[in-house]
């Protein structure tokens, strides 16, 4: 999906770091509007992400999950 606002511009989302976004509220909850796409790096072996959001970050990884 994308989103958009005035404030934030037009940012996709997807899989668990959409899904953690949807159970807080999407853009009306405490994260507010996504600033940018999700970024994914190598983390011990496997994978973590993070999406930058108005009220926070949103990291996702493969022990965790989307926290």
């Amino acid at each position: 999906m994308i989103h958009w606002s005035p404030a934030s511009g037009a940012w996709p989302t997807w899989g668990a770091i959409q899904q953690h976004w949807a159970k807080n509220g999407w853009e009306t909850g405490k994260y507010g509007y996504p600033l940018d796409t999700e970024n994914c790096y190598p983390l011990g072996g496997g994978t973590g992400c993070q999406q930058h959001f108005q009220g926070g970050v949103i990291t996702w990884n493969q022990i965790a999950g989307a926290y």
